[in-house]
């Protein structure tokens, strides 16, 4: 068995209050086990929460934020409590497939979860990560940007970071985001998805895409009027936040902060958006 994986295991059998103690001692464990920044990927088990057993191929930096089966806990309890068997889950920012699977095991073998990413690259390997847990009957991947707009459109990726990657117009709120290349990817609305590509209406929408949610949920006005989906929403300025909550309101939706409870427009400059995850749940009233 190589180094890199006996050490990857132990790390990953420790508590989570112990891997957070040993954060302050990332550079030294780096220099030691020069694998631990590197982009070589192993497959690792989740070992608890909703993912227990599910297999994922990831970095070890990747998996610091899996390991446990706890990242976004607070959205992954408050999915438990809304998300139930038989459901049609989109997943519009579903990066690796953490949220697609756990969604996946929400739904059941009756249910269908559709995960929507861009980037080619982590495209392929949200695909493998559905392919290695057997997943493909009730999760999909479908590689598109979900916007207000179909057509192609660029879209700037990340040099630090994946899940910063984000549509190249948006790049100036992107709060100094380095980005090493812009490439050119297929957009979608969600309204065409549902009535011009005859898929089955959402039940639920969660949104993670990196400052276009207003953008995301302007596409799927008639959804919104029809379906009555229930929406998660992560907020990551002020402007897409405004423009968001803007729409929601239009369409006669109650919205809460997850955190902070009932949310309206003119609450949104108490929000502090660098130092948490702001995600808006929103329901039809």
């Amino acid at each position: 068995m190589k180094l890199a994986t006996i050490v990857s295991y132990l790390v990953a059998k420790l508590p989570r209050r112990i891997l957070s103690g040993l954060m302050p001692l990332q550079g030294a464990m780096h220099r030691l086990f020069p694998f631990m920044k590197s982009k070589q990927m192993t497959e690792f088990t989740i070992p608890s929460g909703i993912l227990k057993g599910k297999k994922f191929l990831l970095t070890y930096d990747e998996a610091k934020r899996y390991w446990h089966g706890g990242f976004e806990p607070g959205l992954l309890e408050t999915f438990k409590e809304y998300v139930s068997s038989g459901m049609t889950v989109y997943d519009v920012g579903a990066n690796l497939g953490f949220h697609s699977l756990a969604l996946g095991v929400l739904v059941g073998e009756r249910g269908k979860v559709f995960g929507f990413e861009p980037n080619p690259s982590i495209l392929a390997r949200l695909k493998n990560n559905i392919s290695l847990n057997g997943a493909a009957k009730n999760v999909e991947a479908v590689g598109y940007a979900v916007l207000d707009r179909e057509g192609e459109i660029g879209f700037s990726v990340s040099e630090v970071h994946h899940a910063q990657s984000q549509v190249a117009e948006l790049v100036p709120l992107a709060n100094g985001v380095g980005f090493a290349r812009t490439i050119r990817i297929l957009a979608i609305t969600l309204d065409a998805f549902v009535f011009e590509r005859s898929q089955p209406a959402p039940d639920i929408v969660k949104i993670d895409i990196e400052g276009a949610e207003h953008l995301a949920i302007e596409g799927m006005r008639r959804i919104l009027r029809e379906c009555r989906p229930l929406l998660f929403v992560e907020l990551h300025n002020f402007v897409a936040a405004k423009a968001a909550l803007e729409t929601l309101l239009e369409f006669e939706y109650s919205t809460k902060h997850l955190s902070l409870g009932d949310l309206a427009v003119e609450m949104l400059d108490g929000i502090t958006w660098a130092s948490q995850t702001n995600y808006l749940f929103a329901e039809p009233k």
